[in-house]
């Protein structure tokens, strides 16, 4: 089978099967309306499952495949020791709209495959396909039940898809009843400035909270603009919140640590960042915060997993050129890193928006997940600026245990991993998912969640950048880097089949 799996044969196939799989339209747009049966709002989906029915001819003869609230798919490769837990590979159907135009959709330029979904996640969904598929050919039966379960709304927080997916399998298998689960995630990364290659599975996700912030005065002809309005006023406080960002936190229980101590026990250049050098200072909260500070400067790409993050997300304001708004609103977004909380976000925007507000003597109103700040002008207009949490807000999330001593999940993703790549990865080592994936509704089935993209092309430097382009213009996926990642699901299973495990 690995034989094959190295063919050129192979390799135009699954060029074949990615790019069918980028062509069919699954977007997810926030505001889309709860799924109710055959709803016309998501009825794109059903393209999308009628295709892989039509690829993946022996999963569809030989696997159980159940429907999840319509679009969720559910395959589940019944094992031959019902004892054993199952493994479960999560990825995710949907893709975030196109924003250009002349964005190539499934085309292939003989290096790379472009188009939305090629890096997430329709990459490591047509990956697990191909390795079962493969594996069904050569008369593979496994011994533990393997399980695959795609969800359809991931973009918008996956509650119509991987939540009742995993509803629908604590039914089945209970508590802590499956073995592992792996999503997507951050993968194999080249350094440049160090010359190395870093496989780092996801061991935990930043939380994740959205507030909006309103701000409300008086409106009027723009003949008369007053001195200032919602917009200039909302404009002054977007540059306060820049101004007073969440210091640098690496908290015992962020996997970045790590990640920090792994690599600087292999590169010279980092070898103050060495378990015993940060011991020294682990009392001094001023060293701390001067080494970590100096260790973002040195490694600006390591902010995420060192900051609780906040992004001004989306701004609106004015209802036509010729009127003074009344009302601007700013929605925020947090990712929250590991020791800090979901009270420690509310309450650093709230400190900032009252120290913003000191000068406008406006009172303050507080409800339920809403602070209000509110005055009347002379003339007895109201005037104020309120907060509200928005719905969807998440804790960081529990850590992976990453043991290696004796054989363990994670020891047998590190031992794959390590199997296919050999010396060509430098290091594997834990780090924090700086973003969020469907495996925030999947917790209670696993404590062995890992968020691990493992195809990666070794002669492309680059490949590491394509991680990037998720989202964005001209998102394209290495085609040598798929096919490694069939190549790992397929070990990955058989591996699982023969680890000592429950």
């Amino acid at each position: 089978m690995e034989e094959y799996l190295d063919t050129d044969k192979f390799f135009e196939s699954s060029v074949k099967r990615l790019a069918g799989a980028i062509k069919i339209n699954t977007t997810s747009n926030d505001g889309m309306q709860e799924l109710s049966g055959h709803d016309p709002e998501w009825s794109h989906m059903f393209a999308f499952s009628e295709y892989l029915a039509a690829t993946f001819p022996l999963i569809h003869r030989m696997l159980a495949l159940e429907r999840v609230n319509t679009h969720g798919l559910l395959y589940t490769w019944h094992g031959k020791n019902q004892s054993l837990d199952p493994i479960l590979l999560l990825a995710h159907q949907d893709v975030v709209p196109v924003q250009h135009e002349a964005e190539s959709i499934g085309d292939f330029d003989g290096t790379y495959i472009w188009g939305r979904g090629s890096i997430d996640s329709k990459s490591t969904l047509i990956a697990s396909m191909e390795a079962v598929e493969e594996l069904l050919k050569v008369g593979f039966a496994p011994e533990r039940t393997v399980v695959l379960a795609f969800g359809f709304d991931e973009e918008i927080s996956g509650y119509q898809g991987a939540k009742h997916i995993a509803l629908h399998l604590m039914k089945r298998y209970g508590e802590d009843g499956v073995a592992l689960l792996i999503d997507e995630g951050p993968g194999i990364w080249h350094v440049p400035f160090l010359g190395s290659i870093y496989a780092l599975p996801g061991l935990a996700e930043k939380g994740y909270f959205d507030a909006e912030i309103v701000v409300h005065m008086e409106s009027g002809h723009s003949l008369f603009p007053p001195k200032d309005n919602s917009i200039t006023v909302m404009a002054d406080l977007v540059k306060k919140l820049k101004e007073n960002p969440f210091e640098y936190l690496l908290d015992q229980d962020n996997p970045f640590l790590d990640t920090v101590f792994c690599i600087a026990q292999n590169d010279e250049m980092l070898q103050d960042y060495r378990p015993d050098a940060i011991k020294r200072i682990d009392k001094n909260v001023t060293a701390i915060n001067n080494y970590l500070t100096e260790f973002a400067t040195r490694l600006p790409s390591s902010i995420p997993f060192l900051q609780t993050t906040q992004s001004h997300a989306m701004i609106h304001g004015g209802v036509k050129v010729n009127v003074v708004p009344e009302k601007t609103s700013l929605h925020m977004n947090y990712r929250i890193v590991h020791g800090h909380t979901i009270n420690n976000v509310k309450g650093h925007l709230e400190e900032v928006v009252k120290a913003f507000i000191a000068d406008f003597n406006l009172n303050v109103t507080e409800e339920e997940d809403t602070l209000e700040f509110r005055g009347w002008d002379q003339r007895g207009i109201v005037n104020s600026i309120s907060l509200r949490a928005l719905p969807g807000s998440i804790e960081p999330s529990p850590i992976t245990p990453s043991f290696v001593n004796g054989t363990t999940p994670y020891s047998v993703l590190h031992g794959t991993t390590r199997a296919l790549y050999g010396d060509n990865i430098t290091v594997i080592a834990p780090i924090l998912m700086p973003g969020n994936t469907d495996t925030r509704h999947y917790g209670n089935l696993t404590k062995h969640i890992f968020r691990f993209s493992p195809g990666h092309d070794m002669a492309d430097s680059t490949d590491n950048q394509l991680k990037s382009y998720a989202h964005g213009i001209n998102e394209r996926a290495n085609m040598r880097g798929h096919v490694n990642g069939v190549k790992w699901y397929s070990l990955f299973i058989r591996n699982m089949d023969e680890a000592d495990l429950h």
